[in-house]
């Protein structure tokens, strides 16, 4: 009876015994492969000889280079991201809220875990504004729009988000009118006032 032996297949680069996958096509291990290899297990995609993260298009974001780069990337990007997606709502409003119906209906969790951030910080507000303060805040601002200037539907709007921690209080109340409060949503102050009307 003969003995089938499994032949163990090691890298081709001097010195180096490393054990190679089944799957390497090269001869060589990641680290000494003339031909870039993905790094993540598993994966033995080709790489472009610039790619400098060693990591494949589906696999970069395990590579700590690309973690660190994509962070810098969307805090310097967020202002041009806002004014493509503003730019993009405004082409086709429906779509968009047929968008964040369809993500709902796909996230259910994580669409109830921001309904419940705002219900809760709505509940954790100590100070609720009763009719005299609105009427003494109207009359400081003239019953006008606090943007804009306009008189007709005023609503009472958060000057820093109830999303954001921000309690319902005298002093973190203003009037708008519904076109103005519709453009602020849960902006903050400064960014929102840099907005054109």
């Amino acid at each position: 009876m003969t003995r089938m032996t499994s032949v163990v297949r090691v890298c081709c680069f001097e010195g180096c015994l490393k054990r190679l996958r089944k799957d390497n096509r090269t001869g060589f291990c990641p680290e000494h492969s003339p031909i870039l290899i993905c790094q993540a297990e598993g994966c033995s995609r080709r790489l472009h000889s610039d790619n400098s993260c060693g990591f494949c298009t589906k696999h970069r974001h395990l590579s700590p280079k690309w973690r660190t780069y994509g962070k810098e990337w969307n805090k310097k990007d967020a202002p041009n991201r806002a004014k493509k997606d503003r730019a993009k709502y405004l082409a086709n409003p429906q779509a968009a809220r047929e968008k964040v119906v369809r993500w709902r209906k796909n996230e259910p969790v994580k669409a109830a875990i921001l309904d419940n951030r705002r219900r809760h910080a709505l509940k954790a507000t100590i100070v609720d504004l009763v009719s005299e303060d609105c009427a003494i805040l109207l009359g400081f601002f003239g019953r006008m729009c606090a943007r804009c200037g306009s008189s007709e539907n005023l609503e009472m709007d958060h000057i820093f988000p109830v999303k954001l921690g921000a309690p319902t209080s005298l002093w973190n109340v203003q009037p708008l009118c519904r076109k103005c409060n519709r453009s602020k949503s849960s902006k903050m102050p400064a960014g929102w006032t840099k907005i054109p009307m």
